[in-house]
């Protein structure tokens, strides 16, 4: 008799199962049946699964038949088993065939906020890298405050495993309970061991002396362009009166004032104001807020965001990355969604334009989606590519993404619907036959 197992040798995952065919020939003048069975070797006896261990009937003189056995790795390394077929009409008749698996851990890596703080109106949180594999740049680590999400910091140095960095989102000025919350990786650009577990959640210590706690918040994150209207919103509570009636008033120092500290809206229940940037604003701006019982206006308590910047010139997004939910390589017929991210110092929507080059293309960058815009603090809405390839486009494929803030608009003859700033390309992703 013989007895063949495919495939010989393979390299996977840990968790992945493998399924092998098992094929005995029979060359007696005679059907026969075999019992077959594993011989584990180094492999764990755990991993072995058979869909049967009988071949019945086997036709004579070079007839076959197959069973299948599925084989599940759980740890990194490398193994052999051996399968072992006897025929059941003489035990004298057998057949032995060794099998190998490379067990490749996976690399991934894992980011965590390992702790959160506060200094003033800084607050300052700490991520780590507890995977097994680097974290690549780009990342944004995002601050919600009572869930909402109020400011991004911007990771700009891969993380290998087991490092650390700190960061920190300035003027928050912590009021009394609120709920905080940062999370890493929240545009989503790295694929991780454990997607759960990017959040910490922290409370702002209770205020002190019985004055109002107050913080002060602008709707858009800095550095604008002059022109930009930012409205700003003092949020207070007053720990003492339950109840009570407060009252507001802001001010502005800076380049626009002549750094006087000049009243821009008086005592009123109005927690709000609206900042019309002009160019003499450009510079950095000190942004004041007083919060006091109405009744008594003469005890309040102050909240200041410092340093506001405001530019005379749009920072064009920097940092993009592109990355398929499915590593390579892949079946036609199979669909894959490319998820593209990018930094914006100054929170600009964003625009986003995917191309595919390779062999159903002609290697041509081709625009397989155009334009479709993404707004800041999350880019929740930013536009992925869902990418189903088809018979031709088996081979190397290269996806580009293409982003840009709009803010500016090439001159003639150029097209400016081609016009971008910033670019990543995911090169060789390769597209195989159907299975």
């Amino acid at each position: 008799m013989g007895l063949s197992i495919d495939p010989k040798e393979v390299e996977v995952e840990p968790g992945s199962t493998i399924t092998y065919d098992i094929t005995a020939y029979n060359y007696q003048d005679t059907p026969d049946s075999f019992d077959v069975f594993v011989l584990p070797g180094s492999c764990d006896s755990g991993w072995f699964s058979w869909t049967t261990n009988q071949i019945s009937s086997v036709p004579a003189n070079g007839g076959q038949k197959q069973v299948w056995l599925d084989v599940t790795p759980t740890k990194s390394g490398n193994y052999k088993f051996s399968v072992r077929a006897i025929s059941k009409s003489d035990k004298g008749i057998q057949a032995f065939q060794t099998a190998s698996i490379s067990i490749t851990e996976v690399k991934k890596p894992d980011l965590i906020i390992t702790n959160i703080w506060n200094v003033g109106t800084v607050v300052h949180y700490e991520i780590k890298n507890i995977g097994n594999g680097r974290a690549q740049a780009c990342s944004h680590t995002t601050l919600y405050v009572n869930g909402v999400s109020v400011s991004q910091h911007h990771v700009s140095k891969p993380l290998d495993p087991g490092e650390s960095v700190k960061g920190f989102f300035k003027n928050y000025n912590c009021k009394q309970n609120d709920k905080i919350k940062v999370c890493a990786d929240n545009n989503n650009v790295i694929d991780e061991l454990d997607e759960s577990n990017n959040c910490k959640e922290w409370s702002c210590p209770p205020c002190n002396g019985g004055q109002p706690c107050i913080a002060l918040t602008p709707d858009k994150s800095e550095p604008k362009v002059a022109g930009t209207v930012i409205n700003w919103t003092a949020c207070a509570c007053d720990p003492k009166i339950e109840g009570c009636k407060l009252c507001y008033r802001f001010w502005l120092e800076g380049p626009g004032t002549g750094w006087v500290k000049k009243k821009m809206q008086d005592w009123s229940t109005n927690n709000t104001w609206r900042l019309i940037t002009i160019k003499a604003d450009i510079g950095d701006s000190n942004i004041y807020v007083d919060a006091a019982d109405c009744d008594h206006l003469n005890v309040f308590q102050t909240a200041v965001y410092r340093d506001y910047t405001i530019t005379g010139t749009n920072y064009p997004p920097v940092c993009a990355c592109l990355m398929p939910d499915k590593s390579e390589p892949q079946h036609y017929g199979m669909e894959i969604t490319w998820n593209a991210s990018a930094f914006d110092r100054e929170g600009d929507p964003l625009e986003y334009r995917f191309l595919l080059s390779g062999p159903g293309t002609g290697h041509n960058f081709i625009v397989m989606q155009d334009w479709r815009t993404a707004h800041y603090p999350d880019y929740k809405d930013c536009p992925t590519w869902a990418w189903t390839p088809g018979f031709d486009d088996m081979g190397s494929n290269d996806i580009r993404v293409e982003i840009r803030d709009g803010m500016y608009v090439p001159p003639p003859p150029q097209n400016p619907n081609n016009y971008f700033d910033v670019r990543a390309t995911y090169y060789d992703y390769w597209i195989g036959p159907a299975e």
